[in-house]
């Protein structure tokens, strides 16, 4: 089939969910986890938690991962998103009067004073390591003005992030009961986060030391509180890349933490802990899921048949209404339980807001939602070289192929014809004929003689 065209169609992961959900949808997809072929999660102490891969979207636990729940510190994953995206790291900013002194005495810092000066990049390291409040307060006061003000933008962005259940009222997470969020929200916040290098670059650093400068003649020691990235630390896990803890005594122990290991990107996120169930449960989480799940490519290059409203692509341009495939470019990612197999998959074509999309599904679970566009380049079709796979998608019960059998059958019968009536009207109309040229017994073909 070398060489010749067809159409394609361009295969794009979208990740779950495709679009901003409701409350109500968003707690439906966090438990609508299959029990047939899913393996059996484990019991955790944390009252709330979810666990997400990144690139996929993929949903591979949660427990009241929508359930109202106050953030503590881990507030200070969306103050740092705000910063680095409003910001520059090598601004230098004051720390004002009511950024030093509006925290409390026990709050959390790094010995700013009023008046003292800071550059963004050090303030950030103080925010994400020791989890400095007023450093939290300092970098509201550099992007908004003020810390209301900054506590507006903190809601507008969780909302276009597509957060269901939080409202965030200053910008360190010091207790106020208008300050709260969920485990699904905080998952979507450190996808945001994590996606940007420099926020990846700071938080991961188990320790930071700033030397005294002209700016600041002093130094700052800076240690990171998430146990799980400081090797000796008895929770060290060498696949977690960063993460932010949180703790006051309203919110319990909080914990968001993204690991990378095996393909797998995950976002864990644990709330209303105790103790220290932030570390274990999280470490119980992430063990779970690398030993039991894997990312597979689940979708085909080979093509698919298609359906009412996609391109048709064969290499005979056979007529929409009488042949449809569709090929794919790419191939749709997913995560699956290690001993699932790809033919356990369902697969199912519909239209979303007058897209075309493919949807795998395992166990009736969305593991992948994939969506088609159209293009004009165009490729090799394979779309019949793979004979075996589709004599074993047309004997599947469901009828989908039978458009395909049908044709194939069909199309062998046409050819066949073609071939017979060629064959007849040669030997009726023409006869071979050898003429002799120059030399005896060379015979050549004179296509200009007739019978």
């Amino acid at each position: 089939m070398a060489g010749i065209a067809a159409f394609g169609m361009l295969l794009f992961v979208v990740t779950q969910p495709v679009r901003a959900m409701s409350l109500e949808e968003t707690t439906e997809w966090t438990e609508s986890l299959p029990e047939e072929g899913w393996p059996q999660a484990p019991e955790i102490h944390s009252q709330s938690a979810i666990v997400v891969e990144a690139e996929t979207g993929e949903l591979l636990y949660a427990k009241n991962a929508t359930k109202r729940m106050y953030p503590a510190s881990t507030t200070k994953l969306l103050t740092a998103l705000l910063t680095l995206e409003n910001g520059n790291l090598d601004d230098i900013i004051s720390y004002s009067w009511k950024a030093v002194n509006s925290i409390g005495q026990n709050a959390s810092h790094i010995g700013m004073r009023t008046g003292e000066q800071l550059s963004v990049r050090d303030s950030l390291y103080g925010l994400l390591l020791p989890s400095a409040n007023e450093a939290a307060n300092a970098l509201a006061e550099y992007v908004a003005g003020s810390t209301e003000a900054f506590a507006e933008l903190m809601n507008k962005r969780a909302a276009e992030l597509g957060a269901v259940n939080s409202h965030f009222s200053n910008a360190n997470g010091l207790h106020e009961e208008s300050h709260y969020t969920c485990a699904y929200d905080l998952y979507l916040i450190m996808n945001a986060c994590v996606m940007r290098g420099d926020f990846i670059e700071i938080d991961s650093a188990p320790a930071y030391f700033k030397q005294a400068d002209e700016i600041l003649p002093k130094d700052i020691p800076m240690g990171t509180t998430n146990m799980l990235i400081k090797n000796g630390s008895e929770y060290y896990n060498d696949s977690v890349v960063c993460g932010k803890t949180g703790y006051t005594e309203e919110a319990g122990r909080v914990l968001v933490t993204y690991a990378d290991k095996d393909d797998m990107e995950l976002i864990c996120v644990v709330m209303g802990g105790e103790n220290q169930d932030h570390f274990v449960d999280t470490n119980t989480l992430l063990e779970y899921v690398y030993q039991n799940f894997r990312k597979t490519q689940i979708g085909e290059s080979d093509g698919r048949p298609g359906s009412d409203g996609l391109l048709y692509s064969t290499p005979l341009q056979i007529p929409r209404n009488i042949y449809q495939l569709v090929q794919f470019q790419g191939s749709a990612m997913g995560i699956l339980p290690k001993d699932a197999k790809t033919e356990e998959l369902t697969r199912s074509f519909l239209t979303v807001d007058g897209k075309n999309d493919l949807e795998y599904r395992y166990h009736g679970y969305l593991v992948s939602r994939v969506q088609m566009t159209e293009t004009n380049d165009t490729e090799i079709s394979e779309l019949f070289e793979n004979v075996p796979y589709y004599q074993s998608e047309m004997s599947k019960p469901d009828g989908t192929l039978q458009v395909v059998q049908i044709t194939a059958i069909v199309l062998m019968a046409i050819i066949a014809g073609l071939i017979l009536v060629l064959v007849c009207a040669g030997a009726r109309e023409k006869k071979l004929r050898y003429v002799p040229r120059n030399k005896p017994g060379k015979m050549r073909w004179n296509r200009h003689m007739k019978w």
